[in-house]
């Protein structure tokens, strides 16, 4: 797909909100995103000001999408958030959002190409592009910089592509990523003002939605035995 040149001075950026069913079942299966979804990922655009207009339609699958062009620099910012994070773990699992999400960018299929987590980071580097993003409560969502030059700008969005639409979640990854966690989740353990979060957490939602506070998505945390579950 031809893109033109698109850039922003404070970076311009897209954004993608998928529906509420897809994402549930997106989360279940490790966020993987269908490919048909993916082509509408280059006409994207992000963070806007004011004075520049925002396009905005919803693609045939679905997607919501937010475009701001500006051609000041030869730049695109792209984000595509989903309906997802931690609201939708499993309660023996809390923590498999953000694991999930951990895990993208960590091995792929990357057209026809079975790829490490190494060989993904030096296509970006490669294209000089950024990958960024993260999961909290409500949302989940990958950020892309790169260059709008054709060369770098596809193959960025090719890598992008396969991170979000075929990831690897390969076992020995995940275990080492499992190990990770736990370790910092012990150390947490430690700290006074991440023991005060947590308890505030669960004493907030303590009723709300379910007679325990564990059954409300908000009042939990992940601990050692849910990261273990996953």
């Amino acid at each position: 797909m031809n893109l033109p040149h698109a850039g922003q001075r404070q970076s311009a950026s897209m954004t993608l909100l998928l529906p509420n069913a897809l994402m549930r079942r997106s989360v279940a299966q490790g966020f993987a995103l269908p490919l048909l979804l993916l082509p509408a990922l280059c006409l994207l655009g992000g963070a806007a000001q004011a004075a520049l207009p925002i396009q905005a339609w919803t693609a045939k699958t679905g997607a919501r999408v937010l475009f701001i062009e500006a051609r000041s620099i030869p730049m695109i910012d792209l984000r595509v958030d989903f309906d997802a994070g931690a609201r939708y773990d499993p309660a023996t699992k809390s923590g498999l959002a953000s694991m999930t999400h951990s895990l993208l960018g960590l091995g792929a299929t990357v057209q026809n190409e079975v790829l490490t987590e190494q060989q993904i980071a030096d296509r970006f580097a490669d294209a000089g592009a950024q990958r960024s993003g993260g999961a909290d409560a409500d949302r989940a969502g990958v950020s892309l910089r790169t260059l709008s030059a054709r060369g770098e700008r596809e193959a960025a969005l090719a890598t992008l592509t396969g991170i979000l639409a075929v990831p690897s979640f390969g076992e020995q990854v995940l275990t080492r990523e499992k190990a990770r966690r736990v370790a910092a989740l012990k150390e947490e353990d430690t700290k006074p003002e991440v023991i005060a979060d947590r308890a505030f957490d669960r004493a907030l939602y303590l009723g709300v939605g379910a007679a325990h506070p564990a059954a409300h998505p908000y009042g939990r945390n992940p601990t050692v035995a849910s990261i273990e579950a996953i």
